[in-house]
């Protein structure tokens, strides 16, 4: 009589992972040309978000829940979202209403948020946007385990017309509020800013 066994290995990123392998894609890529497109933002940023999902081993499902994409693990034995992401380039209280609310009702490792409040969430030992901290530390019911990450991109304009640069700035939260800078990176970008 033979024996078969059954293993799984998934990886589930850390946010610092996270982060570090979205820089390498986002550095690399052609970027819209105006910095007002939200559809041409959004499918490139979802499509970094699918590529590194891969990287890792994840089959992806898109609008799972409501959320813009999940990396989850589905096996008789285990079942869970290891990812859960949302994209949006909404004001900030309509992203604290409706994209940060739905991370905070699913159960994942990690809930990334990339949005754009025109500042990062924190940086250099400052919380610039603690509305967000704060409606995290909010949540009733926490998963210790769990972490946001942000993600804030912050044109940097050349005059009225043209950008010179986008930074984007990474930090991960705990469900309590405590947060970690994850860094920054800069790349080229001329397109359109008016």
């Amino acid at each position: 009589m033979g024996i078969i066994e059954k293993t799984y290995k998934h990886v589930v990123p850390t946010a610092k992972e996270f982060f570090d392998s979205f820089c390498k894609r986002y550095s690399s890529l052609v970027l819209p040309d105006s910095w007002y497109n939200n559809k041409a933002w959004t499918e490139t940023v979802l499509q970094i978000f699918e590529e590194i999902g891969r990287d890792f081993g994840y089959r992806l499902r898109k609008e799972y829940l409501n959320l813009d994409m999940v990396w989850a693990i589905r096996h008789e034995a285990i079942s869970l979202i290891t990812v859960a992401i949302e994209h949006d380039n909404g004001d900030l209280d309509d992203v604290i209403d409706d994209e940060l609310q739905k991370l905070m009702d699913v159960k994942a490792h990690l809930k990334v948020l990339m949005c754009y409040p025109g500042m990062p969430i924190v940086l250099k030992n400052e919380v610039l946007c603690d509305e967000i901290i704060e409606k995290i530390r909010s949540a009733n019911i926490k998963i210790p385990e769990e972490r946001y990450v942000m993600i804030t991109p912050v044109v940097k304009k050349k005059d009225k017309v043209y950008a010179e640069a986008i930074e984007v700035f990474g930090c991960s939260i705990a469900p309590d509020g405590k947060w970690e800078d994850l860094g920054s990176f800069a790349v080229d970008y001329e397109g359109k800013i008016s």
